[in-house]
This record gives structure tokens, sequence and C-alpha cells, in this order.
């Protein structure tokens, strides 16, 4: 499973980064890489290393302080899109994706690694059924656990779902939530959103295998505006121009 230890972008200056995360009791090696990736230039690193860090007990009490706070926080913010007493279909709709999200959250870094592999062989199964001979389609389905990659103007690179599910899971409940509550105030439901978006990235820095990506949050929030201008434009349509009302 991947840790990042840090993603820079630009041209930057000498500087010291680190990270701490846990290792399965069940690693049998580690493998440090520094890549250069859709980019042009040089880069430099020195003085790399791993060292061994003890757990301290405080971590442990925490990670339940912060779960708790975090799962009630999630429960003021969006309990009263629920209390609404129609749209019923709406609801379950964006109680599925708030699970949904709070699922992705909460898996450890193993198992969502063993689930990128089995979506990444469905996606590629699928790509060569009408691309190849189906001996290819046979290939990908006895190797479950092979990285499948696909080469693009010469560079081979993988496909990491897991961006395209934050936008996608922020983008729709956003949208059914402003169905849901016809929003005279969008600035809120954005701003609601918004904690939810670093509420569930901070929340990782407590499961194994997994770490907090502000690049996550920014995702998130592009599928969240993606999500309230659709309902805007939804509403619209349907019942007439929504209140202009932004506070």
């Amino acid at each position: 499973m991947a840790h990042s230890v840090t993603l820079l972008a630009g041209t930057n200056s000498w500087k010291t980064y680190t990270n701490t995360f846990l290792i399965d009791n069940a690693t049998e090696g580690l493998k440090v890489k520094i890549e250069l990736t859709r980019a042009q230039g040089i880069l430099w690193a020195r003085n790399i290393s791993l060292h061994t860090a003890a757990r301290n007990p405080v971590f442990q009490y925490g990670k339940y302080l912060f779960f708790s706070l975090g799962g009630i926080l999630v429960a003021m913010v969006f309990l009263p899109y629920f209390k609404v007493t129609s749209k019923l279909f709406c609801k379950g709709m964006a109680l599925a994706l708030l699970i949904a999200i709070l699922t992705g959250t909460l898996l450890p870094g193993k198992e969502k690694v063993t689930l990128l592999k089995e979506t990444n062989k469905l996606y590629y199964l699928v790509v060569n059924t009408f691309k190849q001979p189906s001996s290819k389609s046979k290939e990908i389905l006895k190797s479950p656990t092979k990285n499948y990659k696909t080469s693009t103007s010469g560079q081979e690179r993988s496909h990491d779902l897991t961006k395209v599910a934050h936008f996608v899971l922020f983008c729709f409940f956003t949208f059914v939530l402003c169905l849901i509550s016809s929003p005279t105030k969008p600035l809120t439901l954005l701003f609601n959103i918004f904690l939810l978006a670093t509420t569930t990235e901070m929340l990782q820095f407590f499961i194994e295998g997994r770490s907090p990506l502000f690049m996550d949050i920014g995702i998130d929030m592009a599928g969240a505006i993606s999500g309230l201008l659709l309902g805007f434009w939804m509403i619209k349509q349907k019942w007439g121009k929504p209140s202009s009302r932004l506070a």
C-alpha cells in the first residue's frame, strides 16, 4: 500500500518533509519512490531515511476523540437536511451517498488497494473486450491482483479511480442536498460540504495505511460546486428561478 510524504508543484527550495504512517504486521519490505510526473525539469532529493517510531498511547485516545467529534459534527451539519418531511427518495439517495463517502474514508489502506485492483481489473476487462481479442480478457480474469496499465503517448500510466470517486460522490451528494432543501443559502451548503470534506480527510490521519491529502479536499469541493450548479439548474428548469440570496 502507498503512503505519500509530500506532493509538490512548481519550483521549490530545499525543505525537510516528514510523515508518520502505520505499517501492517505482515509487511515484508518497504520501497521508497521519488517520482517526477506530468512535469518537466529536474527533481533533486537528499538525506532520505526511514526511522522506527513507537505509537504513543495518547494517539489512540486522540483517535477515539477525533472520530467522536467528527461524527457529532457530521450529524449536526447534515441532520437538518433529513428532517424534511417530503422527498423521501432524495433523502434515501443522500443517505446512501453519505454512507459511501464515510465508508471510503474509514477503509484501511490494505482494503483500499485490494478494491482498487479489483476495480482496475474490471475496467480493463471492459476496455479490452472491445479493443482486443478475448484472450486478453481471459488473462485479466486469471490475474486479479495484477496492476493493469495502459500506454498513453508512449508513457505508461495507471488509473487511480479514487480521485474520480471523490469528485463524483461529492458532486451527487451536493446535488441531492440541493434538491432536498431547494437552498436559499448556497454558500452555507458549500461550507457544510467543506466541513465534511475536511473532516473525512483529517480522519484518514488515524486510519492504517491512509494519509490526508489537501488535493483531495480540492477535488471534493470541485465536485460540490459542480453538484450545486447542476442542482440550481435543475431547480430553475422545474420550479423557476431560485432565490438569489447567498448568505
